[in-house]
């Protein structure tokens, strides 16, 4: 007879062998729709959003064997350490005061000194690190940049002083909840960017989010991955999503219709980064990964087949340039055989010019030779 402990460390083992199935797209794809048909919710229940990005952070989504019907959906938010946002807004800071300094230090120069474009370079560099900084917390953290360009003993520990950030900061949430609306209401501030009841927009402070739903696709071990991609304006969870993409044993690309004259392959979809990697792990193949059309509804046919008139005639025309090009091939292909025939004849008329050479440079001496001699019948 089984006993419990050895049932419970089964399940756990059974747990950790998921196998992983991510899904990347462009923002607005549809993947949050494809991933609630996968679940079989017709209500859905990851947010979806036509005009915002859906997914800010990487969601996992596995096997509920929670089996209280009050906790039929079940969630665990992980929120980021406070040593990791620390160091993001020291870099912030530095980033501030670097800009401040190097502004100062252009004033300063003579008008007759050229102003460096490494100088200018940088100044933009640190503007958009300070730009994209301020759109991702400038509503949770209170980012005033004069106040930091002008106090060189600021520290970051001042700028998160924020009792719902801190509070936040290396926790871990559950929320778990009967109904699949009521469970997308509560999920939906820790997965895109909306804010929450009580501590107003979260989304850069969450690490990741696993949600537990008791669907048909997941009983087996399949674990679905919605990542965010690598253009996350969080970097240290950008790094994540990256790591993440190495690690699926399943990728599917979600292409929209209307892009897919554009990007039929769907390779698009991939950075030169990620296809290297699915090759060095023998993964970039039709058993590696899929795509998945999505927006049918919006394909505009028109475009659709003026794109095929298109490549119906780039293909015509690559045709006519393969074979002029063969053509080409075997020209000169008739022209070295023609060039080796020639050799030997060149050869011929070298020996002839040498020996003509020879003949002429005989001339003068037989001139010589015959004055010399004398008269005919004389001695």
């Amino acid at each position: 007879m089984l006993t419990h402990r050895f049932t419970d460390e089964l399940q756990q083992n059974l747990q950790r062998c998921n196998i992983l199935v991510g899904v990347r797209g462009v923002t607005g794809a549809g993947k949050s729709h494809l991933f609630n048909s996968l679940l079989g919710e017709p209500n859905g229940i990851l947010p979806v959003s036509p005009q915002e990005a859906s997914t800010a952070t990487a969601c996992h989504i596995s096997w509920n064997y929670d089996d209280n019907p009050l906790n039929k959906y079940r969630a665990e938010v992980t929120f980021r350490n406070l040593e990791d946002v620390t160091r993001d807004v020291q870099d912030f800071i530095n980033a501030v005061q670097r800009y401040q300094e190097l502004e100062e230090l252009i004033r300063s120069r003579p008008d007759n000194v050229a102003r460096s474009e490494e100088d200018y370079g940088e100044l933009d560099e640190l503007d958009v690190t300070i730009q994209e900084f301020i759109q991702t917390w400038g509503e949770i953290l209170d980012l005033d940049v004069p106040k930091l360009k002008e106090q060189e003993d600021i520290s970051a520990a001042k700028v998160i002083n924020n009792r719902a950030v801190s509070g936040l900061l290396g926790t871990t949430h559950t929320i778990t909840a009967a109904e699949a609306e009521t469970f997308s209401e509560e999920i939906k501030p820790y997965l895109d960017t909306s804010p929450t009841a009580d501590y107003g927009v979260v989304w850069p402070m969450v690490e990741s989010v696993r949600l537990y739903v008791k669907s048909k696709i997941l009983e087996n071990g399949t674990e679905l991955v919605d990542l965010p991609g690598a253009s996350d304006r969080v970097e240290s969870r950008a790094r994540v999503a990256e790591s993440l993409a190495k690690k699926m044993d399943l990728t599917i690309l979600v292409l929209p219709c209307p892009r897919a004259p554009d990007e039929k392959t769907g390779i698009g979809l991939m950075n030169d980064s990620l296809e290297l990697e699915l090759k060095m792990a023998g993964n970039f193949h039709k058993g590696a990964f899929c795509i998945v059309i999505s927006k049918i509804d919006d394909a505009n046919v028109t475009e659709i087949k003026a794109a095929h008139k298109k490549d119906k005639a780039l293909d015509k025309y690559t045709k006519e340039e393969k074979a002029d090009e063969k053509e080409l091939n075997e020209l000169h292909s008739k022209l070295n055989k023609e060039e080796k025939k020639l050799v030997p004849q060149e050869k011929k008329v070298e020996k002839a010019f040498e020996k003509l050479q020879e003949l002429i440079r005989a001339i003068p001496k037989a001139k010589r030779d015959k004055g010399n001699k004398p008269p005919h019948g004389r001695r």
